[in-house]
């Protein structure tokens, strides 16, 4: 507050002084120009679920097939870890193949672990060749 006018916007009250445009009865602040801005760190989270595109089965028994198909090559060892992943490959290859008719991804994993995992305890139940 002044005796004197200060600037443009300032208004002159019933008691004789002169007061700045913020403190005027009624005012309101010009709106912001622009677009209003995101505070940092704070992202909307989507509305909408997120459709699911992966066949983690697939991806886990053709995992599961190659490396037990490589693990079985350990000479003694090789003969109880090649049996054990070859019929899990062949599980879950199973599953995920059947699950590829929802989820088209997956498709060629779920048919590699599938044949590795067959492979695998076919030879390691010859009983000449489980040795190598």
């Amino acid at each position: 507050m002044s005796d004197v006018m200060q600037g443009p916007g300032w208004w002159q009250a019933t008691d004789g002084r002169w007061y700045p445009p913020e403190l005027r009865p009624g005012f309101a602040p010009p709106p912001p120009q622009g677009y209003p801005q995101m505070p940092l760190g704070i992202y909307p989270q989507p509305t909408y679920p997120v459709p699911v595109t992966s066949n983690t089965m697939a991806t886990t028994g053709g995992v599961v097939g190659i490396s037990g198909a490589v693990l079985s090559l350990i000479p003694i060892l090789g003969i109880l870890i090649g049996l054990v992943s070859g019929i899990l490959a062949i599980i879950f290859s199973s599953i995920g193949l059947n699950r590829s008719s929802q989820f088209p991804a997956g498709k060629g994993m779920a048919i590699t672990g599938l044949v590795l995992g067959i492979l695998t305890v076919i030879f390691k139940l010859i009983p000449g060749v489980n040795v190598l």
